[in-house]
């Protein structure tokens, strides 16, 4: 499915220049993109806000000045690669633009056009990951989606232990453990998590379960589509007595979890929103949980 940003969606339509709302209207004339080095610095920041980070990077190389204020701040708070597919090799060019202030960062990669691992290019590398780190050490949000590679070059080990928000979505991790979760020990690596997204990340395990439900505040778990899970009542029953002590939103869509999996979760007593589904043939879940009539509300 293809990402829209409706930010930028928005802004192009309000950006036509004959006042009309066509989608396929261009956003400026030549002779408004040649007036805009006469535009005051501030106006120019409010047009570069509606930029995603590859444009910025573009637009930075035109002049000095306009590379000057690219780099402002105020635009890299949140940064969002998604519409554009990008190797670790890629992004690497933009790390010079994260910033101290940087809250939110998204990217996303090949595993849905490359399930068979055949783009090495796709992989996450650790290198990437420490540059995170290191410049963006006020981070809350990272979107790793459609990433792929060996479980030591995705290490949860190496994500910035400031993140309240993770989601790996279709997520492609292989050279597990077998006897340690890929979650193991997750609750010291990133203390404040409070969202994990794994949806349709069919390497994830019912051992994972218990790792995961020690994370003391996580408020919201999504695993849809994850179709390892089922049959695992010992893990379940664990789980939902032991951990999970802050969990209010759990979503199990697209999952083999039976009835006797699922009555363990009568002992979360944060829980308000469960969301059900039977595996489907075409293994699709829809991302809209807004009115979902499969959500058991409590």
């Amino acid at each position: 499915m293809e990402y829209k940003d409706p930010k930028r969606e928005h802004f192009r339509a309000e950006c036509t220049v004959d006042g009309t709302y066509e989608d396929n209207a261009p956003r400026f004339t030549l002779e408004a993109m040649a007036n805009l080095p006469l535009l005051p610095d501030d106006v120019l920041l409010c047009i570069m806000k509606y930029l995603g980070p590859v444009e910025l990077h573009n637009l930075s190389k035109i002049t000095e000045r306009l590379g000057h204020l690219a780099s402002d701040k105020s635009l890299w708070r949140t940064i969002d690669f998604r519409p554009h597919k990008l190797t670790s090799t890629q992004l690497l060019k933009y790390v010079n633009y994260f910033k101290e202030s940087t809250k939110f960062l998204a990217v996303r990669g090949f595993a849905s056009e490359a399930p068979n691992l055949k783009r090495r290019d796709g992989v996450l590398t650790p290198k990437l990951l420490e540059e995170i780190v290191k410049k963006c050490p006020e981070l809350e949000t990272l979107i790793l989606d459609e990433y792929y590679g060996p479980a030591c070059k995705l290490s949860i080990e190496l994500l910035p232990s400031t993140i309240c928000r993770l989601s790996m979505r279709d997520c492609v991790i292989t050279d597990l453990d077998p006897q340690n979760s890929y979650f193991h020990d997750m609750y010291a690596h990133v203390p404040y998590i409070k969202v994990l997204i794994l949806s349709n990340c069919k390497w994830v395990s019912p051992h994972d379960f218990m790792a995961i439900s020690k994370c003391h505040w996580l408020e919201e778990l999504r695993m849809d589509g994850c179709l390892q899970l089922g049959d695992c009542v010992a893990y379940t029953s664990l789980a939902a007595r032991c951990g999970f002590h802050s969990l209010k939103i759990l979503d199990l869509r697209n999952t083999r979890m039976g009835d006797s999996d699922v009555a363990c979760f009568s002992l979360s007593l944060r829980l308000t929103h469960l969301y059900l589904q039977c595996p489907s043939v075409d293994n699709e879940v829809s991302d809209d949980l807004h009115g979902d009539p499969n959500c058991v509300e409590g």
